[in-house]
């Protein structure tokens, strides 16, 4: 994709669209947040392509902070079902901010609560590595109904895996 002084180059691979450089003429950083922006607008101005069987994240956006209509936090369905959701001990802060996704019911979820996972916010068995010894394990939920909810990222919140503003501490947001 090339916009003015812009140019993003992406490769697919493994179903998955990864961002392979990013080039500006004079050399401007870019944060995340920025490189969003430019990924949808190059999007909308059909530049890049995405075809539906590389479309992993349809359903999946990163967000600075949570929508201010919906205060009510929503519950996990099978928590007394589950010990892992008691867990005494918090995961290492992933990131900063929640993280909005599409969810159905009738499927459990594995959330990871230990911070290592590549495939946040859902577990993908990091845990299991016996070199790095983590003695946490994912959260397994279901939701009552098919919606959007914001699930924790900063692995620190006490109605675990949906976000609770936790993450709006002073020591979550001063961390790297």
């Amino acid at each position: 994709f090339r916009h003015r002084r812009l140019a993003l180059i992406f490769i697919v691979q493994s179903n998955l669209l990864y961002l392979l450089s990013i080039k500006l003429r004079f050399g401007i950083p870019l944060d995340m947040p920025f490189f969003i922006k430019i990924f949808n607008f190059a999007i909308k101005q059909n530049k890049i392509i995405v075809k539906p069987e590389f479309n992993c994240c349809k359903n999946v956006w990163y967000s600075t902070k949570a929508p201010a209509d919906n205060s009510e936090i929503p519950k996990n369905v099978i928590q007394n079902l589950h010990s892992a959701s008691t867990q005494v001990e918090n995961g290492i802060i992933y990131d900063k901010k929640p993280f909005k996704v599409k969810l159905v019911t009738d499927k459990t979820y594995s959330w990871c609560l230990c911070g290592h996972s590549k495939n946040q916010p859902f577990c993908d068995g990091s845990h299991k590595n016996p070199y790095v010894q983590i003695k946490l394990r994912p959260v397994r939920f279901k939701v009552s109904e098919e919606k959007d909810y914001w699930l924790c990222n900063c692995k620190q919140t006490s109605n675990r895996p949906f976000c609770d503003g936790t993450h709006k501490r002073e020591d979550i947001q001063a961390k790297r």
